[in-house]
């Protein structure tokens, strides 16, 4: 978002962090230009599209599991998850693998909450690739591979189905920015 808004100074942009349902919601109100979403919903307003599909990882504290590089995720103590809600799938996922009477001790839904409880106590979690290739360069914790890992979680682009005029070209610049910069992550 910065880097469009910099190479594109006579723009406005509004961004909002909403929920994906608050998202799709406004999108089919006329109120959003353009969203980024964790889930598909069916709504003939709106053209979706995949955006990114990330591969997701077992994070943890550098001395918890030292001596593991796979893990099975009922061999993962439950007491020390930071729990994120990475969306419907995931969730479905993780209620499957562990049980759905425990409770999370930690359970957050900002990301930024993960890298300071990593730095407090011995914790694991579960993030998508970039999240974790984030970390892991920032030294904040190290990767083991899950034996069952949950699905890939993927992104999707909202923008409405019948474009204004007025809006059409800067949504499809924007786009082009967003397709250019996840281009460059796989990279």
């Amino acid at each position: 978002f910065i880097s469009f808004s910099s190479q594109n100074p006579n723009i406005h942009l509004s961004i909002q962090i909403l929920s994906s349902e608050e998202i799709y919601s406004r999108m089919n109100e006329g109120r959003l230009d353009i969203g980024i979403v964790l889930s598909r919903l069916p709504f003939q307003s709106l053209q979706i599209r995949p955006l990114l599909s990330e591969k997701m990882h077992c994070v943890c504290s550098g001395n918890l599991y030292p001596d593991r590089q796979k893990i099975d995720t009922s061999s993962l103590d439950t007491s020390k998850e930071i729990l994120l809600d990475w969306g419907v799938e995931f969730m479905l996922w993780h209620d499957f693998r562990f049980p759905s009477i425990w409770e999370p001790r930690f359970q957050v839904n900002e990301i930024t909450l993960v890298s300071e409880a990593f730095q407090q106590a011995s914790r694991w979690s579960i993030v998508p690739d970039t999240v974790a290739n984030l970390f892991i360069k920032q030294g904040i914790c190290r990767r083991i591979t899950l034996k069952n890992p949950p699905p890939d979680r993927v992104s999707y682009v909202l923008t409405p189905a019948m474009a204004e005029p007025s809006t059409a070209e800067l949504t499809t610049l924007f786009q082009q920015s967003l397709d250019s910069y996840i281009s460059n992550l796989n990279t």
